[in-house]
């Protein structure tokens, strides 16, 4: 909590709103959400023990550019990168769940948790989400969750599921440099 202009200000509630805007705002489909409210996708303290470090970029040139007009995202990212401190924390298993209700579309596990600096792309060929899941939900929508740790994905293609449920633990597989669940929101 901080104080300004002798106003309290919780800067991770407002991250949280201007996350939870963003996926409203990014679709121009605001009538289309049909009262779905999201959750966090990872069990974290936001800015204690886990941080958003990128968010989707909206600049369709070269540039980049996020939905507050911020530079916090590379160019051609597609979702929102929730970071946590590092491998040890990794690997005491932080979840990573659902954020909304839905149907387990497919899931892909079995790439080993390690750097794309150490790896370089052409050993991840066409797999940059690494270990991952894509969740259908009502209306067109659709959740993807990359660079899950190897061996944690904890649902299976077909099953119903509902918000908060545990989908597997964060981790390092894919095109990933650090330990993070990276949330996709697509619809149609």
């Amino acid at each position: 909590m901080m104080k300004f202009m002798n106003i309290d200000v919780n800067f991770t509630a407002i991250k949280v709103i201007i996350f939870c805007l963003f996926l409203t705002l990014y679709s121009n489909l605001a009538h289309a959400l049909d009262n779905m409210k999201f959750q966090l996708p990872i069990d974290c303290k936001l800015d204690q023990d886990c941080w958003i470090v990128n968010y989707v970029d909206l600049d369709s040139t070269s540039g980049r550019r996020t939905f507050f007009c911020g530079h916090q995202t590379y160019n051609g990212h597609k979702g929102t990168d929730f970071a946590i401190r590092d491998l040890t924390q990794m690997g005491e298993g932080v979840a990573v769940k659902a954020v909304f209700k839905g149907t387990v579309l497919g899931t892909r596990d079995g790439m080993p948790d390690i750097s794309l600096a150490l790896v370089g792309h052409d050993a991840i060929g066409g797999r940059e989400c690494g270990n991952g899941l894509v969740v259908k939900h009502s209306n067109g929508w659709e959740t993807q969750y990359c660079h899950l740790r190897q061996g944690s994905i904890a649902v299976n293609k077909g099953d119903v599921i509902k918000a908060g449920t545990h989908l597997g633990f964060v981790g390092q597989s894919g095109a990933a440099e650090f330990p993070h669940v990276h949330l996709s929101v697509r619809h149609n």
